[in-house]
């Protein structure tokens, strides 16, 4: 019988560092040719070959002392050695040689007995004999397989899986089809370091979604068949305080309906994160995962509609068959469904609804916003108001509105006013357009959180209700309330209110605004004005657009816009428009940049220029008959229609 013994394991020889790259062979094949190379040689030969696994056979009988050095490079560079010990292995001083350096980088073989025993007697004396002896005495206590305990077909298939198994990880199967992942990995294994003495840690950051978590099983794949020792740990996560956290991701998971890809994307989001944004676990951790944007020109949000359409098919996820149940509701169909049939519930936090989208009149009940007490966003809105033939009614009036409001845009609100009980503590945006509105509410609300208030084309407004609660308030903007006589005083005492803007409120007739922290004030077409000043120590741009009282026989005179705007000591923008009366302006703060007078035609001369101005435009100024010396700091300089202007200072040389 003849005794077949197996061993393989991974060659030691190279250095890892360079193994994923230079290897040539996968497997290195070490046996004694007349034993076994026209049978299990080579059959065990052409299995690796079938599973394309790259292996080295030396088909030339060799007769000598030492190894070729085409043969030492063969073994460094193959990844696996395989060697087979036959009755007459040791008697060859060519195998005993590959062994050895197969090693460098089971009992006849263990013991030296037998042929083993006859074949290193006839090697004693030799220089390499110890370093034979011993290279036997490691390979015998390696694990192999025995050829007399199984068939040849079994024992083949044994260790091609063993081999397969050895070069390609139980990581490896989730990287296929992968694409550009080796530029990635070769920058990492080149900061690894392998083969030196340092521990390396290498940090690999990036949004979700980037590969980190793939990058790191490459690396894994690849490196871990030359260490020992190797673990792979998938989620690791540190220990941290548990206190308060349970409750919370209770909370969490309820909110998210127990989506399991929302949760993924949640968690990866909040971790490290404090409890604070935990709980609100908004526009900030969005932003941080590069999911969405926020443009410097008007603040809005901007997405991918790939983002977009899968954010929907998370809400989607959450009650399939009943819209009623869902976060959000933005499908016209399935707003109108769950509005008009008042199928809301307590888990809807959103409505949006498009009135172009109607193709009838949509009826509510007074109560539909009390089956949702926890809306925080409500838009209900039109971009083509002539051409809406649809409304949106509520016949019985409406109880209340969510307490959690936080948004609230309703184009074409059919009621007087909001409600008797419009308590909406946490409103940050309120805006009215369309509406038949006579007030907002009655009283004072303590409405703390609001900060925008926007109401256009109110017709039927005659009054701001009292103010002074709303001390976040930071913006104003009145646009078509034709009704509106006066701007309620609380508006002075607003200690954030940084811009007032009112167009085409035609019977305003005081606008008195003393207030420490307005930067932009903007009144258009306020034709009825009659008594006007300002104070403010922030006060940037004043733009006054077709006060045609200014100068007027009942209007406000020079003298009061002149005490106004010297009193605005960090002025930058001054634009005056259509405003036909006014003969004179004041000394212009040192601040002013931008001077923009149009159609001002009683204007006979301006002030001297600060020395800062960089844009003087003059329309239509046409008894302006000279001009002031102009300022080296002026870069544009635009006349037009200055009839009586005869003549021009000296230009600055930035003026083209």
């Amino acid at each position: 019988m003849v005794e077949l013994q197996i061993i393989s394991d991974v060659a030691s020889s190279s250095s890892p560092s360079s193994m994923v790259s230079s290897k040539k062979y996968k497997v290195f094949l070490s046996f004694r040719g007349e034993d076994t190379r026209m049978n299990f040689t080579s059959h065990l030969y052409e299995a690796l070959k079938k599973k394309e696994v790259e292996t080295f056979i030396d088909y030339e009988l060799r007769k000598g002392d030492e190894i070729s050095p085409a043969l030492i490079q063969a073994i460094e560079n193959s990844l696996v050695s395989i060697v087979i010990l036959s009755p007459n292995y040791a008697s060859s001083k060519w195998c005993l040689e590959e062994l050895s350096k197969t090693l460098e980088y089971p009992s006849h073989v263990r013991k030296q007995t037998g042929s083993y025993e006859q074949a290193f007697a006839k090697h004693k004396g030799e220089s390499n004999y110890n370093k034979w002896k011993a290279a036997l005495n490691e390979i015998a206590n390696l694990a192999g397989w025995d050829s007399r305990n199984r068939t040849e077909s079994e024992l083949l298939k044994e260790i091609v899986g063993d081999v397969l198994q050895k070069l390609t990880p139980t990581y490896q199967n989730q990287l296929k089809g992968l694409v550009g992942i080796e530029d990635n990995y070769e920058k990492i294994e080149s900061l690894l370091k392998i083969g030196s003495t340092e521990v390396i840690t290498i940090g690999i950051w990036g949004m979700g979604g980037k590969g980190k978590t793939t990058l790191a099983t490459t690396l894994y794949a690849r490196l871990s068949p030359w260490f020992e020792g190797c673990c792979f740990l998938k989620n690791v996560r540190e220990n941290s305080s548990s206190h308060g956290y349970e409750d919370l991701s209770r909370s969490v998971v309820s909110y998210y309906k127990g989506v399991p890809l929302a949760l993924k994307v949640l968690g990866a989001s909040l971790r490290r994160r404090s409890k604070e944004v935990w709980e609100i676990s908004g526009i900030e951790v969005l932003l941080d995962k590069a999911l969405i944007t926020i443009s410097n020109y008007n603040n809005s949000i901007e997405m991918h509609d790939l983002i977009q359409q899968m954010g929907q098919e998370i809400v989607h996820q959450e009650s399939i068959k009943d819209p009623g149940r869902r976060s959000l509701l933005w499908k016209h169909d399935e707003v109108y469904e769950v509005l008009k049939y008042n199928k809301g519930t307590d888990d809807v936090e959103g409505i949006i609804l498009n009135l172009d989208t109607l193709t009838e009149d949509l009826c509510l009940s007074s109560d539909f916003l009390a089956k949702m007490p926890n809306v925080r966003f409500l838009k209900i809105y039109t971009k083509h108001w002539s051409r809406n033939k649809f409304n949106v009614s509520l016949p019985h009036g409406l109880k209340s509105f969510s307490y959690k409001l936080r948004y609230l845009r309703w184009d074409g609100f059919c009621l007087e006013s909001l409600s008797c009980n419009f308590c909406a503590e946490q409103l940050v945006e309120l805006h009215l357009s369309l509406s038949k509105v006579k007030r907002l509410w009655d009283g004072v609300q303590d409405l703390s959180n609001l900060k925008k208030i926007l109401l256009d084309d109110l017709p039927e407004l005659v009054e701001i209700p009292n103010l002074s609660m709303e001390r976040k308030l930071e913006l104003i903007c009145l646009i078509d309330c034709i009704s509106l006589r006066e701007l309620h005083p609380s508006i002075t005492s607003l200690p954030k209110l940084t811009q007032l803007e009112l167009f085409r409120c035609s019977k305003i007739e005081i606008l008195k605004v003393h207030s420490k922290s307005l930067r932009i004030l903007d009144a258009y077409d306020c034709s009825s004005l009659k008594e006007f000043s300002i104070t403010s120590k922030e006060m940037t741009t004043l733009t006054l657009w077709k006060i045609s009282g200014l100068s007027g026989p009942t209007g406000i005179n020079d003298v009061s816009l002149c005490a106004s705007i010297q009193n605005l000591s960090l002025l930058k923008v001054i634009r005056l428009k259509n405003c036909q009366n006014l003969m004179s302006l004041p000394q212009l703060p040192p601040s002013l940049k931008v001077l923009e007078l149009t159609d001002c035609r009683k204007l006979v001369s301006l002030p001297q220029l600060p020395p800062s101005l960089k844009i003087l435009e003059l329309n239509d100024c046409r008894k302006l008959v000279s001009l002031p010396q102009l300022p080296p700091s002026l870069d544009n300089l635009e006349l037009t229609g200055c009839r009586k202007l005869v003549s021009l200072p000296q230009l600055p040389p930035s003026v083209t």
